[in-house]
């Protein structure tokens, strides 16, 4: 499933817990790394250029122990805009996933000032995993515990394959679809999808669990994920929209703000 990843290398504290995420996603059949860093074209950063060769040195540093470690390892080192060229790289070289560090509770901040993962976010048609760094981040041995963020639209139809895919390698697995929670007969509408919904999720999987609470989801699907001590949240995303198109309104992006658990966020199909 991801045989090949993509790891967005940045040369902060991030790069050594997405090498700590490495062995999982080796028992999950990942083969194969590209490690890529893109030296920003934006001012200030242009000066980074004159670091190139620390850069490479450290690239090849990295890729030699993953190499030992049974990765087939490849490394790209660019200029230019990061994210788009993070989004870009993960397609021209064919990788199943990105893998990619983000800043737990201030990741919002770093959204609104135009951050690489916002642009990953934004353009990847490739599913992106952010790995919390920081911030409260829980640091996480394993992935046993997986939840499943989904409404029943067909912008969570590659999430879901996804999540069932997992739910097999995986000691729990929870599907959670949060409705609104007022009383009126479009509420009943909306429970009634969001249980056919979660029905057809189960039963595609032995020993899925499912929930259906109400109240604000991104903010109730993080509560849920802490209590509950989840590893991993699955979320969909709409392709190449702004972020405030991410599925179910601000889901995904309010993860990304809340969570301090891994998010996998898949596009569309």
């Amino acid at each position: 499933m991801f045989e090949h990843v993509l790891v967005a290398v940045d040369f902060s504290p991030a790069r050594d817990v997405l090498t700590a995420r490495l062995p999982r996603l080796q028992d999950w059949g990942a083969r194969r790394l590209t490690l890529a860093h893109v030296l920003s074209s934006r001012y200030p950063s242009i000066p980074a250029e004159t670091h190139r060769a620390h850069y490479e040195a450290e690239l090849a540093t990295m890729a030699a122990a993953l190499r030992e470690a049974g990765f087939a390892v490849d490394v790209v080192l660019e200029s230019g805009e990061p994210g788009a060229r993070l989004a870009s790289l993960s397609a021209e070289r064919g990788a199943n996933l990105i893998l990619a560090g983000s800043r737990g509770h201030s990741v919002l901040r770093d959204f609104f000032l135009g951050s690489t993962v916002l642009d990953i976010a934004r353009l990847t048609r490739t599913p992106l995993w952010l790995e919390p760094v920081g911030d409260g981040a829980a640091p996480r041995e394993g992935t046993k515990h997986i939840l499943l963020a989904t409404d029943g639209s067909s912008a969570s139809a590659g999430a879901e394959a996804i999540f069932i895919e997992l739910a097999a390698q995986c000691d729990r697995a929870l599907a959670v679809s949060v409705v609104a929670c007022s009383e009126d007969d479009e509420r009943a509408l909306e429970v009634e999808h969001a249980r056919q919904c979660l029905e057809r999720i189960a039963a595609r999987g032995p020993g899925i669990e499912t929930l259906l609470p109400c109240g604000s989801p991104a903010a109730l699907v993080a509560e849920i994920a802490e209590r509950e001590g989840i590893d991993l949240i699955v979320v969909g995303k709409r392709g190449r929209n702004p972020i405030r198109d991410l599925l179910l309104g601000s889901t995904a992006e309010g993860l990304c703000r809340r969570a301090t658990r891994p998010v996998l966020m898949v596009p569309a199909r």
